[in-house]
């Protein structure tokens, strides 16, 4: 329903990734050639971070996945997708129930940018264990997410909490707020070596409003 009511323009592209995944990374990403290193975005949604790594890496392979069919229909209908179709592919699958595509090869990299968050607590270790499935030995996991204490967290009514860190939003969706201690366990239960976990803070100005907002991200690195 998300995507049937916004199609691709609720999310802007992601053009800030380049800066935020660090060293390590982009070194592994730059390390292959003619499509030799393999990107796996789980949950891309409507290509806003797919479409940006493609145009800046140009020797880099990128598949992703996402829960809605919709969404997956609306990554094949943008321009982008024909102009990158040989280095692209996607699919739809719920990779908190089941495992990735078996005709997605081996990869990497593997992102999951803001979906955690959305799947319930109980299933992320799970969630975890099917990405790193298709996770080469050595392959680097990169998380970015809510973090405890994000004013979203903070703006959620009375009747919005189901349980510690996770709420419920007016659509029906939850959403989960994660600690470092909470999301180093996790990694460690599915099966990763944790390399770092940090906590990204940044006040926005709404200048128009005279509001400032106290955001809180939960980044992440760990190795298949």
């Amino acid at each position: 329903m998300f995507y049937k009511r916004n199609d691709d323009r609720f999310f802007k592209d992601r053009h800030y990734l380049r800066f935020v995944i660090g060293k390590e990374i982009e070194a592994k990403i730059k390390s292959g050639q003619n499509g030799s290193t393999v990107l796996l975005e789980v949950g891309c949604g409507a290509g806003n971070a797919l479409f940006p790594i493609l145009h800046e890496y140009p020797s880099l392979k990128c598949y992703g996945v996402d829960i809605s069919k919709r969404a997956v229909s609306l990554v094949q209908s943008r321009s982008e997708f024909k102009t990158y179709q040989r280095r692209c592919k996607v699919w739809a699958c719920d990779v908190a129930k089941s495992c990735l595509p078996t005709e997605l090869e081996y990869v990497d990299v593997a992102t999951l940018i803001f979906v955690l968050s959305a799947i319930h607590p109980t299933r992320i270790v799970q969630a975890l264990k099917h990405v790193k499935l298709k996770m080469k030995k050595g392959a680097i996991l990169f998380i970015r997410d809510y973090g405890v204490y994000d004013l979203s967290q903070i703006r959620f009514g009375p009747g919005s909490k189901l349980g510690e860190n996770l709420y419920v939003r007016g659509d029906g969706t939850r959403t989960y707020f994660f600690s470092k201690e909470v999301m180093k366990q996790m990694l460690v239960d599915a099966g990763y070596e944790v390399l770092e976990i940090i906590y990204h803070r940044k006040t926005v100005t709404n200048a128009k409003k005279d509001l400032e907002m106290k955001r809180t991200w939960i980044q992440a690195k760990a190795r298949a």
